[in-house]
């Protein structure tokens, strides 16, 4: 389904992208990651503490009409990996 949320862990890095189009230029709008903002065909996202979080992709034309699109996050807690021994 389209509305459905991607699953990130929280510290993971993600990279996003989109096909260009001749002239068209890209905005994106990070909510729970870092950075907030870029532009570009790409951004590299590393996700912050657990809860919801969204990515916005802006593309305008060179006539300057334009259109977002929002896909859901939800940031998922991390494991902590640990063990013990005896000997």
């Amino acid at each position: 389904k389209d509305n459905d949320c991607w699953l990130v862990c929280e510290n993971m890095t993600v990279n996003y992208w989109t096909t260009p189009e001749t002239g068209f230029t890209y905005q994106w709008t990070i909510v729970g990651g870092s950075p907030a903002s870029a532009s570009g065909t790409s951004v590299s996202v590393i996700w912050g503490s657990p809860g919801a979080g969204s990515i916005i992709l802006t593309a305008t034309s060179p006539g300057g009409c334009s259109e977002s699109k929002t896909q859901c996050v939800t940031i998922i807690a991390s494991p902590t990996a640990w063990f013990t021994f005896n000997n």
